[in-house]
């Protein structure tokens, strides 16, 4: 089932062949392959509504945990690190790390892309892009010397 959405926003083309650019969103409400039109009504008689088939293919969209450790160089559990998770739309969440260096999100959504950063007042970490489709265990960082 697709949701029927309406839009009567005018943006009017320029007279003499101008342009107008618009962004069109295809979000399936069930898992698998679907498909819809979108029609943009217009004043030339002879190519009136224009209709453009869309397809597509609607995913499940669940909600993950990601953990992992933070360490020093020698392999000890770095307590206190603020370790951050952002989306790629800059959705930013943080986990302080256990006196052992652990650390944990839970409902992250699948499917989506991932920068894991470290900060320490006293330790430097390389930042992780990630696509994160499923539980994501032993994440873990090292601190740079």
């Amino acid at each position: 089932m697709l949701d029927n959405q309406s839009d009567e926003t005018n943006s009017p083309v320029a007279p003499g062949g101008g342009t107008t650019n618009f962004t069109v969103v295809f979000d399936p409400a069930a898992v698998g392959s679907s498909s819809a039109t979108l029609t943009i009504a217009n004043d030339d008689p002879d190519e009136n509504p224009y209709d453009f088939a869309i397809r597509g293919a609607g995913i499940v969209s669940t909600n993950v945990s990601v953990s992992g450790r933070v360490s020093t160089p020698a392999g000890l559990g770095l307590r206190n690190a603020i370790v951050s998770i952002t989306d790629s739309q800059g959705v930013r969440r943080t986990a302080t790390t256990t006196s052992f260096g652990f650390y944990n999100f839970d409902e992250v959504a699948s499917g989506r892309n991932y920068v894991v950063t470290v900060s320490s007042r006293r330790y430097r970490f390389a930042s992780r892009p990630l696509l994160i489709n499923d539980n994501v265990s032993n994440l873990d960082f090292v601190a740079q010397e």
